[in-house]
């Protein structure tokens, strides 16, 4: 709606020709990305897209896949998945690494994200599922700084902040941890994220 009410026009799973795009200043097309995979499907590892890793990042004795060219299973998830994002790739080498060398596997944190879309600075904590219970917190949803707590019974799973870097910084600490009274202490006057870390 944000992008939207500044001109954006979005087609979803739709083409434009040619004639159509010559009406817009700027025609972007985006259609994804798929993993490169092709060495390990052309030694048997995987079928086209389905490369996958364990928690050290290992697909089998010897061979091991960091990054988001393979589906990597995580603490904070509940199955493997593709993970688009430095931090992840990042650990996955340390755990990668910490197997080969027989050390212990560094501590997992939920995996976050980033974007910027237009005057909105996007960051997010943990995988969200529309199946998630929604706590609005910090301000209207849609509104220029904004903040959505996901939670599936009491634990809270995700944290999507709109222009509110100290939600993000608290959300870190905060996703996979047992909030009962959350709702609760979001409606009253004054409370702070940061009273939950001190808890």
């Amino acid at each position: 709606a944000a992008l939207a009410a500044k001109g954006v026009i979005f087609h979803m799973e739709s083409s434009i020709s040619a004639e159509e795009a010559a009406a817009f200043d700027l025609v972007l097309i985006a259609i994804g990305a798929v993993a490169n995979d092709q060495i390990a499907v052309d030694r048997g590892l995987c079928t086209p897209g389905e490369l996958t890793a364990d928690k050290d990042g290992k697909v089998q004795d010897g061979i091991y896949a960091i990054g988001d060219v393979a589906k990597a299973a995580h603490e904070f998830l509940d199955h493997p998945m593709r993970l688009e994002s430095v931090d992840q790739a990042v650990y996955a080498a340390k755990c990668a690494a910490a197997h080969i060398l027989g050390q212990e596997r560094p501590a997992a944190a939920p995996p976050w994200f980033w974007s910027f879309q237009g005057d909105w600075k996007l960051q997010m904590v943990g995988i969200w599922s529309h199946d998630m219970r929604m706590v609005p917190f910090g301000g209207e949803v849609g509104s220029a700084a904004f903040s959505l707590f996901g939670f599936a019974g009491d634990k809270l799973k995700a944290v999507q902040c709109v222009n509110r870097a100290a939600d993000f910084a608290a959300a870190r600490r905060l996703v996979g941890k047992d909030l009962p009274h959350f709702e609760t202490q979001v409606a009253t006057d004054g409370f702070k994220l940061k009273q939950l870390l001190t808890a």
